[in-house]
């Protein structure tokens, strides 16, 4: 499988952390999650795994492909949403990326967007690679099993809330960031739920789903502390160190093991509708 390559190609990558995070999702997360919720495309795969492999390979200017690959993914969504009405919010989580792309393009090439530098505009792009992408798919994915549609939808539209507020009000960016937590607190706890049905039918794909949900909320609990320290001036973890606990429980952790536990237990059509 195409994206199998992918996740094995992303094993060789170097770099740092926050950008080696943005290579996973580059790689498998994002092509993942467009299985999951579109249904598989060998073409689909193999368009972004092209564009993929020379952005994360290449030079700065590579990362141009992966931006164009991400509008393709988004205008297939967009075009599915039309098709089909009843799965419009799975648009939201596959456009996303575009964001990410177009962050991470601004990052390679040195740019300042809005007035922002580095880390900060790198960070930007591994949130819409990760934080807008993997949680946002699996509240979609639940949603389609008898989950919260409100909860999919609130997750749906509250990273653009966030983003505001980091480039206009302080204020603004704590309410968007606690709120965000505690959806995705939310999500945790509906996706451990789920884990526990899904449990019965396949224990891999039930331990991967629940595992996530547990990484999923350790991560916000640290998203959460880190937002009102910043906005009220008390401790809380700084960046570097979020970096390697927040960005990894999340991207690492969550994104991994609920992609893949959606994956096994979608090859079960037994233990998906549980």
């Amino acid at each position: 499988m195409l994206i199998g390559l992918g996740a094995l190609a992303w094993l060789f990558t170097t770099g740092d952390t926050v950008s080696r995070l943005v290579y996973l999702s580059m790689l498998a997360y994002v092509p993942l999650s467009a299985r999951l919720l579109l249904g598989p495309s060998a073409w689909r795969e193999f368009m972004l795994l092209a564009a993929a492999l020379p952005t994360v390979l290449g030079g700065p200017g590579a990362a141009y492909l992966w931006l164009a690959a991400t509008v393709g993914l988004a205008i297939t969504a967009l075009l599915a949403a039309w098709r089909e009405p009843s799965g419009w919010l799975a648009l939201f989580p596959l456009a996303y990326p575009v964001v990410g792309a177009g962050w991470w393009l601004a990052s390679r090439q040195g740019w300042a967007p809005l007035g922002f530098t580095e880390p900060i505009v790198s960070l930007t792009a591994a949130h819409f690679h990760h934080a807008a992408l993997t949680p946002l798919a699996a509240a979609v994915l639940l949603s389609r099993q008898g989950g919260s549609r409100s909860l999919a939808l609130a997750l749906c539209a509250l990273p653009p809330l966030v983003g505001l507020g980091i480039t206009f009000s302080p204020a603004l960016e704590l309410v968007g960031a606690v709120s965000f937590a505690g959806a995705l607190g939310a999500l945790s706890i509906h996706q451990l739920a789920y884990s526990r049905r899904v449990f019965a039918q396949s224990p891999l794909a039930g331990g991967l789903l629940g595992a996530g949900a547990l990484f999923l909320a350790a991560g916000m609990v640290l998203g959460a502390w880190y937002a009102v320290g910043e906005y009220t001036g008390l401790e809380a973890p700084s960046i570097p160190t979020m970096v390697q606990t927040h960005a990894v429980l999340n991207g690492g952790g969550f994104g991994a093991a609920t992609l893949l536990g959606w994956w096994i237990a979608r090859r079960s059509p037994a233990a998906e509708k549980a």
